[in-house]
């Protein structure tokens, strides 16, 4: 029995991320799908993680490499991120999700390959190159709708993703559009799937809503409407310092690699799109920058290719003088003024030294420019404005309106009516303070915004201010944003209520001061805050404010929570599939709790509060359950629900987790899935011949189990020059149209048939392949077969039982022994494709480049053809 274990958050460092071992891409060598199947080779058998681990992975406490950590701590989660900018929200790591009902309020983990396309299966499911930490609520949003373009979004995230029907030519349903800047990730996580799990992807298209985007084979892979849209967002994303790192990180705890980041070019080669010509472009057109209270800071802003170049080239950077508003030497150095590029770099930093002027001024914009480049490379995105915020920008900033002019440092923007806020002699304590008022002989309808400078806020800054306010109307608003420019309406940027701040009752005509508001959920550079006086045309009151301050203070000590478990959980044993194991249970307990309990159970297993109702997690919600900072003894009920639909061991661990805690805790929990009756069919070999004028039988094996297949899913596609006039068949099929075949009760075998009719039957045949099955995941390694018609055979029995392949199983070489005479010989892997071909009769084959596995040998001449299997083990 395994003991409880504890998980301890380790402090993150940078981490030195290994690259791919030389020769790691050396048998990449071929064009089309020839090179995605070297790929897959090269791949595949990756190291598989548990489900359970992967919030360990991104947060860098799995082996030390971080795959999903921003520079300053925080998740990086590319559905709330806004690069170069400030996104809306970021997420601690101890916010994991439970329950959540709004943006920004915890992150759990996305398949952006959504899981439902796979069945939830292993390795699949905790494959790191798809699947992402990102907002749990947008996560939920996103569902298992397909990437695409949105042009009339039905909802937008705060970071700008939008969910609505497709714009993009070919597909109309709902899909889900990231932000530009992450599209490229995603495409080629998608090329990445496609490419990993190449011998399986096929049998996937019948899943859930699958069919949208996968059409059903293990070359294309994607429908064509979404190979395109993968492709351009590819060019117009290219790979990023994101992706090489991460890339990195992955390889350390996985041991493969994503083919399509290291070798972006490696897209168009195999899918047969033209090569893009190579341009080089800044990663973004913006970014903003603080200059340093003293000194100097360096600024870096990356240029990158859509593509990787065939030869060197490079690049100039200046500074424009048009568009440029901020002064060199004083406010600013550019110590980049070129750039040189390798064949085969696809990212390059451009640095500015920022100084330090000691003046309080405006905003100012360096714009920087490419130009120049060489060896016929071209220019994409050619400028960059960084905007140059002053050091003045501060988390202590005070404002107590003494004097007054033109509302000091602080704006004023009306939305709605003639009055807006100003100066007024009646502040507190018979001073100056700033007033709105909606009345000018009646009451009038107004939306007035009353406007912060910029401010700098630390995870411990707090504001304080007085208000007053007379006669009926509405309450004040106090509302904050991250993205709000300084200028122009301010309904244009994202606004959110300030929880904590109140405001006197209306009508009171006193002053009150509201103090110590937390503003540690908003820490970050460049917010404003801002209070909003809305009146109507039958209601107008009179608000002043006056003494506004925005304070860092030191934080207080606190002790940090502890949770603490009692108890222990058994292996639940064996439980068969779609069964229910019986309950066990322990206790949680916790002391100087800040807020919920979050206990999250792994895969295939479940917990309960009551020992009723199960789920894959249980929330113990503070002032409900419990009353900070205590919570008593709480029992978790804890049972195995397996049903995966692969027998075999399930583990993983229960975390329990509340916000603030130095480590989430863990208890460990085991079973076996066992029962499973996912019945397997496959072709009993890999070709037929067909004789002219006869029935030939396509026979396929099925391995009988307790949940039987009720049928198989098969297309046809025609070889070379035939047609559906040269044979009859039963069932009758289309070419590349899908056609059912029904199982009955415990078969172990089914066939259908087909008989050649044509005269010349010369390099005709028709290539089968199983693309999916009814009640269960059932389909084999012998997912293909061809039939070849033949005129006659003159192969006898003497001639297949005097055919032998040796040595058994083959190493570095076989030696064929046979009857036959002026043959040809082939090999198959198991899904059909040919890797080796020879002629004139050959007794000795070289496999050394064969990789291990179970390949087919056909002998064939005139007479007809013999097919036997071998085996591959060195």
């Amino acid at each position: 029995m395994k003991k409880l274990l504890l998980f301890c958050l380790i402090v993150c460092s940078l981490p030195t991320y290994a690259q791919p071992p030389a020769g790691y891409y050396s048998t990449a060598t071929g064009t089309g799908y020839t090179l995605k199947t070297q790929l897959y080779n090269i791949i595949k058998n990756h190291t598989v993680i548990p489900y359970s681990s992967l919030y360990a992975c991104y947060e860098g406490t799995y082996n030390g490499n971080a795959t999903d950590k921003k520079a300053n701590g925080k998740v990086w989660d590319m559905y709330s991120d806004i690069p170069n900018g400030t996104p809306p929200y970021e997420f601690n790591w101890s916010q994991k999700c439970g329950t959540y009902n709004a943006e920004g309020q915890c992150f759990n983990r996305e398949h952006s390959f959504p899981q439902s396309w796979f069945n939830s299966q292993s390795p699949m499911q905790s494959d790191l190159f798809h699947v992402y930490p990102t907002d749990g609520y947008v996560n939920n949003k996103r569902s298992n709708y397909p990437f695409g373009t949105v042009s009339a979004p039905t909802w937008t995230s705060l970071n700008g993703s939008k969910l609505g029907n497709c714009s993009f030519p070919g597909y109309t349903g709902i899909v889900f559009e990231p932000r530009d800047e992450y599209k490229g990730d995603f495409a080629r996580s998608y090329f990445y799937m496609a490419t990993r799990y190449e011998n399986v992807i096929a049998s996937w298209q019948n899943n859930s809503n699958a069919d949208n985007v996968l059409n059903g084979t293990s070359t294309q892979v994607f429908d064509t409407w979404h190979l395109n849209l993968l492709y351009q967002w590819h060019i117009q994303d290219p790979v990023s310092a994101k992706e090489i790192a991460r890339n990195n990180a992955v390889y350390t705890i996985q041991g493969n690699r994503n083919p399509f980041i290291d070798h972006p070019e490696w897209v168009a080669v195999i899918w047969g799109f033209a090569p893009p010509t190579p341009q080089v472009s800044f990663s973004a057109p913006t970014s903003t920058v603080q200059e340093p209270n003293s000194g100097t800071i360096t600024h870096t802003v990356n240029v990158v290719v859509n593509t990787t170049a065939n030869n060197p080239f490079s690049v100039n950077v200046s500074v424009s003088g048009t568009g440029t508003t901020a002064s060199t030497p004083a406010d600013f150095t550019l110590l980049t003024t070129s750039l040189t590029f390798t064949g085969s770099e696809t990212i390059k930093p451009v640095q500015i030294s920022i100084q330090s002027d000691g003046t309080t001024e405006p905003d100012e914009t360096i714009r920087l420019v490419l130009s120049s480049p060489t060896n016929g490379v071209g220019l994409g995105t050619s400028t960059h404005d960084i905007t140059l915020r002053d050091a003045s920008a501060s988390s202590n900033v005070t404002e107590t309106f003494d004097p007054c002019n033109n509302l000091n440092t602080w704006t004023q923007f009306s939305v709605t009516g003639a009055q807006v806020w100003q100066c007024t002699t009646f502040g507190r304590n018979s001073s100056s303070g700033v007033q709105m008022n909606g009345y000018s002989g009646s009451p009038v309808v107004n939306e007035d915004w009353l406007i912060s400078p910029p401010l700098n806020l630390s995870v411990t800054s707090k504001m304080s201010y007085w208000s007053r306010t007379k006669f009926n109307g509405n309450s004040l608003q106090l509302k904050i944003s991250s993205n709000y420019t300084g200028t122009g309406n301010p309904n244009s940027a994202t606004w959110v209520n300030v929880p904590g701040a109140t405001f006197p009752a209306i009508n009171s005509d006193v002053w009150t001061e509201t103090a110590n508001v937390d503003l540690s959920a908003y820490a970050g550079s460049n917010r404003y805050v801002a209070f909003v006086y809305t009146s109507t045309a039958s209601a107008a009151a009179r608000w002043t404010l006056d003494d506004i301050s925005f304070t860092s203070v030191s934080a207080p000590p606190v002790t940090p929570p502890t949770l603490n478990v009692s108890g222990t959980l058994s292996p639940f044993g064996n439980i068969n599939f779609g069964s229910i194991s019986p309950t066990q249970n322990f206790s949680v307990s916790g002391s100087n709790l800040q807020g919920d309990v979050t206990v999250e159970a792994p895969t295939y297993f479940q917990v309960s509060k009551d020992g009723s109702n199960f789920a894959n997690s249980i929330v113990f919600t503070a002032g409900t359950d419990f009353t900070l900072p205590t919570m008593t003894s709480k029992t978790v009920y804890v049972r195995f629900a397996p049903n995966s639909g692969i027998d075999g061991d399930k583990d993983g661990s229960i975390s329990i987790t509340t916000p603030q805690a130095s480590a989430p805790l863990g208890i460990y929990v085991e079973g076996t899935e066992t029962g499973n009756g996912f019945a397997l069919i496959e072709f009993a070999g890999i070709t037929t011949e067909a004789i002219k004028g006869q029935n030939t039988f396509i026979k396929m094996k099925i391995q009988p189990a307790t949940r039987r297949l009720t049928h198989v899913n098969l297309k046809a596609r025609l070889v070379g020059n035939t047609s559906l006039n040269d044979f009859t068949q039963t069932p009758t099929f289309a070419p590349d149209t899908s056609f059912r075949i029904n199982i009955p009760a415990e078969a172990t075998e089914t066939a259908f048939f087909l008989q050649p009719t044509a005269e010349n039957i010369t390099d005709k045949g028709v290539e089968f392949t199983i693309t999916s099955v009814g009640g269960g995941l059932g389909i084999g390694s012998q997912m293909v077969h061809r039939v070849n018609f033949a005129q006659v055979s003159a192969i006898t029995n003497y001639d297949v039982e005097n055919t032998v392949l040796y040595p058994v199983p083959a190493q570095s070489e076989i030696f064929v022994r046979t009857s036959l005479q002026n043959y040809d010989l082939s090999i198959t892997d198991v899904t059909g494709r040919m890797v080796k071909k020879l002629e004139n009769s050959p007794h000795i084959v070289v496999l050394s480049d064969l990789a291990n596995g179970v390949y087919y040998v056909n002998l064939r001449n005139t007479q007809g053809s013999i097919t036997k299997k071998i085996v591959v083990n060195r």
